[in-house]
C-alpha cells in the first residue's frame, strides 16, 4: 500500500535513479521485493529498455552476471525476466544486434580505463610543461 501511495503521489519517481544509478525497478528486483510487480507495471518502456550502468546489460540480463544467487532468487529473476520481455518485446531485438553484451561491456570498461589514464597522463604532461616554463623563467631572471 505504501508503494502504491508513493507511485500515485510521485509518478515521476519511477523514472528517477538513485545515487548508484539504479531505477526503482532495479532496486526492487535486486532486493527481491514483493512489490516488484507493482513497480514493473508502473515503469515506462524507456526505463525497461535502458542499460544497467554497472553491468552494461539490459535489466533482465543483470542476474546472469551474479553467480551468488540463491535458487529462490534465480527463480524470481527468471519470472521477472519473462515479464520484462513480455512487457517490452523490443528488448529481444536489441539482443540480435548485440548477441554478446558482456564482451561489449568489458571492452567499454577497458575504453573508459584507457581514457582515464590518458587524462591523467595529459595532466602530468601539462604540469611538467608548466614546471619547465617556470624553470626557464627563473633561469632568465637569474641570468638577467
Amino acid at each position: 500500500e505504501i508503494v502504491q501511495f508513493l507511485l500515485e503521489a510521485h509518478p515521476e519517481a519511477i523514472s528517477a535513479k538513485d545515487k548508484r544509478g539504479r531505477y526503482p525497478l532495479q532496486v526492487a528486483i535486486e532486493s527481491t521485493s514483493p512489490c516488484y510487480e507493482l513497480i514493473l507495471e508502473a515503469t515506462p518502456p524507456s526505463v525497461l529498455e535502458s542499460i544497467c550502468p554497472r553491468t552494461g546489460l539490459f535489466l533482465f540480463q543483470v542476474p546472469s552476471k551474479d553467480s551468488f544467487l540463491t535458487e529462490a532468487q534465480a527463480a524470481l529473476w527468471t519470472e521477472i525476466s519473462f515479464r520484462l520481455l513480455k512487457k517490452t518485446p523490443t528488448l529481444a531485438r536489441g539482443l540480435a544486434a548485440n548477441p554478446d553484451p558482456w564482451i561489449e561491456s568489458e571492452i567499454f570498461k577497458e575504453i573508459q580505463i584507457a581514457k582515464m589514464r590518458r587524462e591523467q597522463e595529459t595532466g602530468i604532461i601539462v604540469n611538467l610543461e608548466r614546471r619547465l616554463e617556470q624553470l626557464k623563467m627563473s633561469y632568465k631572471l637569474k641570468g638577467a
